[in-house]
């Protein structure tokens, strides 16, 4: 199964983004103006669109050629 430091390690990266998020969108409640915050809402939007983008064209195919990979090597190793 999977190891509580890989479980650990695949939450903070994403539990990072989020706190990092929450700070900086607080701090510009407060400091900023409405533009500021409104460009920074726009922007965040903007990342997550992009990031989904960048995990469907790159990410999940390289996965799935990474384990195709794997499977024939497994195959490969019996004969």
């Amino acid at each position: 199964m999977f190891s509580y430091k890989r479980i650990l390690a695949a939450i903070s990266g994403s539990a990072g983004v989020a706190l990092s998020s929450l700070v900086l969108a607080l701090m510009l409640m407060q400091k900023g103006s409405a533009e500021d915050y409104g460009i920074f809402s726009f922007m965040l939007v903007a990342q997550a669109l992009f990031n989904g983008i960048s995990n469907a064209l790159l990410g999940t195919p390289l996965l799935i050629v990474l384990i195709n990979k794997q499977k024939n090597k497994a195959i490969d190793s019996f004969f």
